[in-house]
């Protein structure tokens, strides 16, 4: 029978939804919002208790120009992320799509994938194309042949000195791989997002064996992983303002997918003085 009648944000497509715990969150025009916020809150409400809250003026961007497709919501276990596929209705848009950690609920964009639609099967996840062709996510260290850039930028910070002119003169980073890679360490100033340029490509190399392409009995197997972390050394800054942000970038290009992961960043900066 009928209990009752909930209301929520349009729902942008019949597979737009995932599994968490023992509840359910769906793609809507005002986020990914879970199924018992929808019977607790009231629909003006519910882009604020959303999953997606920290990306809300992306998501609602995307969804207003990427309504005419349907959207897809695939969860990765094995990866511990979800992709939320954003079908480009035209040629014109960009080719992008959006992915969250499962663990920490951190959101990123991912860019060049054509993602009309995705799945998970044997532990891959693989989506389709606006062109027809079918794509393996997350395999390799190339983006279809190609380099890619991966990029953080922090959130805005007054470095605990609100309203104060600043200066960065000097940051560094601390990171744990598999290989010693020199990423390219910049400062936005200002709420203005400017990202310089990508650094070279990072030097992506494989220990032991490659499976399937080498030679059976004559190439040696590989023990595993060895991880190391190491901080890098300062490169030079040079940013004056109110509040900044701190940018991280790196360019991918190889066979076998790169094990980074950036630790902590350590910015060096000085206050300006008041002269009367």
């Amino acid at each position: 029978s009928l209990l009752n009648i909930y209301e929520m944000p349009r729902p942008m497509g019949r597979n737009g939804w995932m599994k968490a715990g023992g509840d359910l969150a769906i793609a809507s025009e005002a986020g990914l919002i879970s199924l018992s916020s929808v019977m607790a809150k009231d629909p003006a409400a519910l882009s604020f208790a959303s999953v997606s809250r920290s990306i809300k003026g992306e998501w609602i961007k995307e969804a207003i120009a990427r309504r005419l497709l349907p959207w897809e919501v695939v969860k990765w276990p094995e990866r511990n992320l979800a992709l939320v596929t954003l079908p480009a209705p035209s040629e014109a848009e960009a080719k992008i799509c959006f992915v969250v950690n499962t663990e920490t609920g951190a959101w990123a964009r991912y860019r060049n994938w054509d993602t009309r639609c995705a799945a998970l099967h044997n532990g891959w996840v693989y989506f389709g194309t606006n062109d027809g062709r079918v794509m393996q996510a997350e395999v390799g260290a190339s983006d279809d042949g190609e380099m890619y850039f991966p990029t953080i930028v922090w959130n805005w910070d007054h470095l605990s000195s609100f309203g104060n002119i600043k200066t960065a003169t000097q940051a560094r980073a601390s990171l744990v791989g598999a290989t010693r890679v020199a990423p390219q360490i910049s400062v936005a100033v200002g709420y203005e997002i400017v990202v310089p340029p990508p650094p070279p490509p990072a030097n992506i190399s494989v220990e032991g064996a490659l499976w399937d392409v080498s030679s059976w009995e004559a190439a040696e197997w590989d023990s595993g992983i060895s991880l190391v972390s190491y901080t890098t050394q300062w490169s030079s800054i040079g940013r004056t303002g109110h509040v900044f942000a701190p940018q991280v970038q790196f360019t991918i290009l190889g066979e076998s997918p790169p094990f980074i992961e950036l630790a902590e960043i350590t910015l060096a900066w000085k206050s300006g003085n008041l002269i009367v």
